[in-house]
Order: structure tokens, then C-alpha cells, then sequence
């Protein structure tokens, strides 16, 4: 592998890991020692995307006091990129990085039109929409069978107040507003969804709108969702 390649690999990894969750679930920065970086194995993967496995000597940034050197130690795993080194996403819309989960990293690209940082932001609220609802379903034992009105009034509640928005500290406020309000109301009078309805018909609404995003976005863009969004 060239250098360059190494080094295109080494700062997306390395945007990645400085917002991270590790298994333990607590937020995490990591800065990777550039000299000990090396890919020990590279694996095609799906969406003509390769998956890098790396090794590195690291320090966590919370692990020091200002003015201290901090001490290293070895971090591995994988991240998978595409043709043009850039990330890659499951069809969750998370960020292919294992063992740890990356929050939203900032990639160090020129900066977006407003079309295409509206397109961005829509895509991640719709990704995370779908993440707070698999929690909030998770959490409540729903079923795919109960009504949407019975995860409506779960919403609601936590929106009041009256319980914590997660007892796992998955969900904050903010966003659970922000999706009830932009997201759930939004789908359910696009798709003509009742509180009636079963929450499946709400989740695969969300999914298919993740799924088709390029043709969600543009009929959006056009006014053309006079209807329920469906894909031919």
C-alpha cells in the first residue's frame, strides 16, 4: 500500500476516534501515534468498499492533565471506505467502525452547498430517528403489533418529564424532541399514518425513506410528496 492510501486511511480513522463510544458506552477521543499505525489485513466488503484492519499505539485525551505527556497503549480493529477512501455506512446509517461506534465525525472535506448540507442533515435525522425509536421500543418491550399511539404516548411522556428519555443515557432530550416533531409527525401525515396504526408501518415508513434517500430527497425537493413515499 502506497503512502498516500495510508495516509487517507489514517485521518478518517483518525476523525472517527475522536468521538467514539466503546463497549462500556462512555464517550471517548483518541489520538493515534502516526508513526505506529499500520494496515495488518484488507477485506472486500460490500457496496464496492474495502475493510481496513489497523493497529496503533494511542492515548485517550481524558486520560492526562494539561501539561502531562499521556501514556499510550495499543488500540486495533477495523473501518471499512469506499473507492475513494470515504466512509462507508451500514443501513442503519452508522459509520462501518468496529469495536467502537462513531458519533457523527466531522470529515475535513471542502464545505457543502446548502442543498447538499440540508440533504446530510435530513439523512442523519432520519438514521437516528430510526436508532431512538429501536431504543425506546427496546426499552418498553413493544411489539412490531402494537399501536403507534402506544409509542406516541410513551414519547410524550418522556417529553414531559415525567421519566428520564433513557434510563441507558442513549437518548437526550433534545433529540428526542427534535425527532418526534421533525421526523415521526412529519412521516406519519406523508405516509397517511393514523396513531391507529401498527409501529411496524412507522419503522419501515422511516426505513424506506433511509433505503431510497436519493429519491426520498428529491421528490422532497421538488414538492412531489403529495402521498405516501413509495419506490417502484
Amino acid at each position: 500500500m502506497n503512502v498516500d492510501d495510508l495516509r487517507k486511511i489514517f485521518q478518517q480513522l483518525q476523525n472517527c476516534l475522536e468521538n467514539v463510544v466503546g463497549g462500556s458506552g462512555h464517550l471517548a477521543c483518541y489520538s493515534m501515534i502516526p508513526d505506529t499505525f499500520k494496515i495488518t489485513k484488507v477485506e472486500p466488503s460490500s457496496k464496492n468498499a474495502q475493510e481496513y484492519y489497523f493497529t496503533a499505539q494511542a492515548y485517550l485525551e481524558s486520560e492526562h492533565e494539561e501539561g502531562q505527556k499521556p501514556e499510550s497503549h495499543e488500540i486495533s480493529g477495523s473501518i471499512v471506505l469506499d473507492e475513494q477512501f470515504s466512509l462507508v455506512r451500514d443501513d442503519e446509517g452508522q459509520v462501518m467502525l468496529k469495536p467502537w461506534k462513531c458519533m457523527q465525525p466531522l470529515e475535513r472535506q471542502p464545505l457543502l452547498s446548502t442543498r447538499d448540507k440540508a440533504k446530510r442533515d435530513l439523512a442523519d435525522k432520519l438514521a437516528r430517528a430510526d436508532e431512538i425509536l429501536g431504543i425506546v421500543i427496546e426499552e418498553m418491550n413493544f411489539q412490531r403489533e402494537d399501536l403507534i399511539s402506544k409509542l406516541i404516548e410513551e414519547i410524550q411522556y418522556r417529553m414531559k418529564g415525567l421519566q428520564t428519555t433513557s434510563e441507558s443515557g442513549r437518548i437526550e432530550y433534545v433529540e428526542l424532541e427534535d425527532m418526534y416533531l421533525n421526523i415521526i409527525v412529519g412521516v406519519m401525515e406523508q405516509d397517511q399514518l393514523s396513531p391507529d396504526d401498527e409501529i411496524k408501518f412507522l419503522r419501515e415508513s422511516i426505513r424506506n425513506r433511509i433505503e431510497h434517500f436519493d429519491v426520498y430527497f428529491e421528490r422532497l425537493q421538488k414538492g412531489l410528496l403529495k402521498g405516501p413515499f413509495t419506490v417502484e
